[in-house]
């Protein structure tokens, strides 16, 4: 195990989420970890996000933690999401002026603003030219022609960072040619989403986040895969802690997805990461894992696999050289045989090139 702890000197995004415990307990502890916090709006604003998993704080408790962070710890940027995945009425120009007005009445040193759609992004460039411009991975900015003509259009100063799309995690070779070729703009990539390749049912899974009250995960198309499908689970893009030392200079920032999550949670995967600990399936699935870690979800896989299981050694050797070409390929169906229960690989998956 090798402790990363220097390498990711400021260089942690993470998801507050809203407790009151998460200031000492996260906040204090790795303070030298995390370069910025992003959040949603206040819900008393109903600008979206209307989730009864989501705490919702009274909006002087809300501005009242936020600004204790930022007087405590001065370093830590805040980046509001205005991720409103179906705009509709926001961009009136009533509503847009709103927006607009929203970091500002906050008062609480909002330094940055995610956005998911160009028209709000052109707006904010023009509005709100002193706010740090984040680029929203539901853009889905995966590759050196969309980064190229954003350059070309607004020009390299006008981004601040790029969250990258997930489906372009393992694309290193990208991630070289765009420090090289526009080093002016920070980029971010999710470790913890491992929501499997191609997924058909990324809107509405997104729509249903940004929009109930109710979510039934259950009928997201990844939780129903049947067996002959069970191999998709394995072609996330989330990255494995033991593996996080191959982004180290190709990256400018790491997000961890966790706004929905318990203090206690956020707390063990900064351990996990930090101490780039080799994994168990069980620990992707019930701690680290957001976003498609729906494997749970779907009684049939989690009655016939081995959770303790840990992924198989040439892991990373194999999905850094990733052609895209799943269904030729076979790989992550070696990878998904492997954790069967019954298996015999004595508790480490190890699946030969």
């Amino acid at each position: 195990m090798a402790v990363y702890t220097h390498e990711l000197y400021n260089r942690i995004s993470l998801g507050w989420n809203q407790d009151e415990k998460f200031i000492q307990e996260i906040a204090a502890k790795y303070q030298e970890y995390i370069t910025e916090i992003f959040f949603s709006p206040p819900l008393a604003l109903k600008l979206g996000n209307g989730k009864e998993h989501y705490k919702e704080l009274e909006l002087e408790a809300y501005r009242e933690q936020l600004t204790e962070i930022k007087a405590a710890y001065p370093h830590i940027g805040l980046n509001m999401l205005y991720n409103f995945f179906c705009m509709g009425d926001h961009l009136k120009p009533d509503k847009i002026k709103k927006l607009l007005d929203i970091p500002q009445k906050l008062d609480v040193g909002i330094e940055m603003l995610s956005v998911s759609n160009l028209l709000l992004a052109e707006i904010i460039m023009k509005e709100l030219p002193h706010i740090k411009l984040h680029l929203s991975v539901r853009l889905n900015i995966d590759t050196f022609e969309k980064v190229a003509f954003l350059v070309d259009k607004y020009g390299e100063d006008s981004i601040y960072c790029i969250n990258l799309g997930r489906n372009s995690v393992y694309q290193l070779p990208l991630f070289q040619k765009l420090k090289r070729e526009f080093p002016g703009i920070k980029y971010k990539i999710i470790l913890n989403e491992f929501c499997t390749r191609d997924c058909l049912d990324s809107d509405l899974h997104s729509q249903m986040k940004a929009h109930n009250s109710y979510l039934h995960v259950e009928r997201f198309l990844c939780a129903s895969y049947q067996k002959h499908n069970w191999w998709r689970y394995f072609t996330g893009q989330g990255i494995l802690p033991n593996d996080i030392h191959h982004w180290f200079g190709q990256m400018d920032i790491f997000k961890i997805s966790s706004r929905w999550l318990p203090t206690e949670q956020i707390a063990k995967i900064m351990e996990f990461y930090l101490n780039g600990e080799e994994v168990s399936l069980g620990d992707i699935i019930y701690t680290i894992g957001q976003g498609g870690t729906r494997f749970r979800y779907n009684s049939e896989f989690m009655a016939e696999i081995d959770v303790d299981r840990k992924y198989p050694q040439d892991y990373w050797s194999r999905r850094s050289k990733c052609k895209f070409n799943c269904t030729e390929c076979g790989y992550c169906k070696q990878v998904a045989d492997s954790f069967l229960k019954g298996g015999s690989n004595n508790g480490t998956a190890v699946v030969s090139s």
